[in-house]
């Protein structure tokens, strides 16, 4: 590359403008978008310009309690080879931060670099959904029907305030699906079990991993609240008993953070193995051809596998059918030849 991206955070969309040092032949791609007809690219020579709707795009988006705003990303896939995917292919992350005018209008944004972390002042309460392997395991990127994983909702910086967690959904490039509600209860306990509260700071439950078919790249996103302590402490959402959940959670909500999880790739189910013992697997062939190699085996026991059995069936079936056949011949030739000779 000859300089680093220029990059305009406009209210409704991100546009990246980029130099290669010679023409660029590759192709460009933005990462998770649902499709790529939702962004438009303009390639001249070794020029090319990038401009990502926010919503057509379905981009990622954090919202911000001080400053007060929106952080939207996008990320770019520079592949230098025509048709591949190649080890010199390159990956931007742009960070967009817009802050509201008035509490309302989002403001032309700036961009901003996340490893600075410029846009939020250590003092600020900071909330992240991260999905784990397990509680202290690594962050997930894929995963497979079935596997158990860990989310967890955690924050810092948050005084003596309570966190509650509520609104999620499960997001497809094009779709949300409802799965917590507004009181913080699940709303269907099959594919997400009640949330469990650590501390006031902690949440987080064992999930076994779910999809949709034919979406395999999928989020999750939820509102993070922190509400002022009262005499109860932080007591967690009582999802069996809805009114008494409503009287007895009066405290005030004082922060609202919008979170969203990493992007993960949901591989579908395995197909198991058959269970007809009438078709044999590979497995069960190759153990019959080690059984019948075993020196062990009666010298008065035949032994071959199926593959060799049927063959040896067919095989005797058509010299029997042979036989049959010329035997009947010739006692049709001898009968003929009887009834000529008593002719005469």
């Amino acid at each position: 590359m000859q300089a680093e991206p220029m990059v305009s955070c406009a209210a409704d969309a991100i546009y990246v403008k980029l130099r290669t040092k010679s023409t660029f032949i590759g192709h460009v791609t933005v990462r998770y978008a649902p499709n790529n007809e939702c962004y438009q690219i303009l390639i001249t020579n070794n020029q090319i310009e990038v401009l990502i709707p926010h919503q057509d795009c379905a981009l990622p988006r954090k919202r911000l309690h001080s400053p007060d705003g929106l952080l939207i990303s996008a990320e770019l896939v520079l592949s230098f080879h025509q048709n591949f995917l190649t080890k010199d292919d390159l990956v931007y992350k742009f960070d967009c931060l817009h802050l509201r005018k008035n509490g309302t209008k989002l403001e032309n944004g700036q961009q901003m670099k996340p490893e600075t972390g410029d846009y939020l002042p250590e003092t600020s309460p900071h909330c992240e959904y991260n999905i784990k392997s397990s509680r202290n395991g690594r962050l997930l990127h894929s995963a497979a029907i079935g596997d158990v994983v860990y989310h967890e909702w955690s924050c810092r910086n948050t005084g003596n305030d309570c966190l509650l967690v509520r609104n999620c959904f499960f997001v497809t490039p094009d779709q949300r699906y409802p799965l917590i509600g507004g009181n913080g209860c699940t709303l269907d306990e099959y594919v997400l079990p009640e949330l469990h509260y650590y501390n006031h700071r902690l949440v987080a439950q064992n999930v076994s991993v779910f999809g949709v078919a034919q979406k395999p790249v999928v989020f999750f996103e939820c509102e993070m609240v922190l509400s002022e302590r009262n005499e109860d402490g932080c007591p967690p959402p009582k999802c069996s008993n809805f009114e008494e959940q409503r009287t007895k959670r009066t405290r005030k909500s004082i922060k609202m953070i919008e979170v969203q999880s990493q992007r993960i790739e949901i591989s579908e189910l395995k197909k198991e193995a058959e269970s007809d013992d009438s078709v044999p697997s590979e497995r069960s062939l190759d153990m019959a051809l080690v059984e019948c190699a075993d020196p062990s085996q009666s010298s008065s026991t035949l032994c071959m596998s199926t593959t060799a059995f049927a063959l040896s069936t067919t095989l005797t079936t058509l010299i029997l059918i042979s036989s049959i056949s010329a035997v009947l011949y010739l006692i049709c030739r001898k009968e003929e030849y009887a009834g000529v000779h008593d002719g005469l």
